[in-house]
């Protein structure tokens, strides 16, 4: 999945694959028929989300698929993985880490862990592996994952985004 891009088109529902290094797009989308919101992608799979559900797509083999309910009724409201460990934010402030194992999703091995519950909805997460950074409104926290402890760095406005490479964190504010 390296040279792979994915793309979410809302106006046609549907997830499709851009292998930009040959320039082609799939014929076939890898999901259809929902509104897809937040996606990531783990080391074996692409997943994404809609409502409560994620939609877990195999990278080597797009027709094995498979769909978990995080928490029904409670629309997941941002994603981040890191290997095959998948990170959820939820509009209730709830945020899970989840394994799956491998697809089809055998009952056994799903593993769903809620890290803690957020005072408000979550909209942007990220991991290194060692640490979940997320944002409330203009609040940055550094969650480190082994033991829990979260420190907080307030910023001028609102973060938008956030991403990381090469051992730094980038933060998007409005």
């Amino acid at each position: 999945h390296d040279d792979i891009a994915y793309l979410r088109q809302d106006d046609s529902l549907q997830i499709m694959s851009y292998h930009y290094r040959q320039g082609v797009q799939d014929s076939q989308p890898l999901l259809s028929g929902f509104p897809y919101q937040a996606m990531t992608s783990a080391d074996s799979y692409l997943v994404a989300s809609t409502g409560s559900d994620l939609h877990f797509i195999n990278h080597k083999e797009p027709g094995t698929s498979d769909v978990l309910t995080v928490e029904a009724g409670n629309e997941i409201t941002a994603l981040t993985s890191r290997g095959d460990t998948v990170y959820v934010s939820t509009q209730s402030g709830a945020i899970y880490k989840i394994r799956v194992g491998s697809l089809p999703i055998a009952e056994a091995s799903i593993k769903v862990d809620l890290l803690f519950a957020a005072a408000s909805a979550v909209h942007e997460i990220h991991t290194d592996g060692d640490y979940l950074f997320y944002a409330i409104g203009s609040d940055l926290h550094r969650l480190r994952l082994i033991d829990n402890n979260d420190s907080i760095i307030s910023m001028s406005a609102e973060i938008t985004a956030l991403e990381s490479a090469k051992g730094r964190l980038f933060v998007g504010v409005n």
